[in-house]
């Protein structure tokens, strides 16, 4: 436990050294908002999504996953 502990604050204290910004959501599949009118598919309801930001090299990074493989609705954006 003692070591557990030790590496966690070691990690945070590297992460908080870098300056080093991330943050990560999940969503439920199939929740699409009821005001949404559009096509209620996979492809347009979003699992989960990280965005980062590195100051130390002026970089965003973003990824995200859908409940669909992309590009299946026609006309989706």
């Amino acid at each position: 436990m003692k070591r557990t502990l030790t590496f966690l604050l070691l990690a945070s204290l590297f992460t908080a050294a870098t300056g080093a910004l991330a943050q990560g959501i999940t969503d439920p599949i199939g929740d699409l908002l009821p005001t949404y009118i559009g096509p209620q598919n996979g492809d347009v309801d979003v699992a989960s999504a990280f965005a980062g930001y590195d100051p130390a090299s002026d970089t965003f990074s973003f990824s995200g996953t859908f409940a669909d493989a992309l590009g299946t609705t026609a006309g989706a954006f």
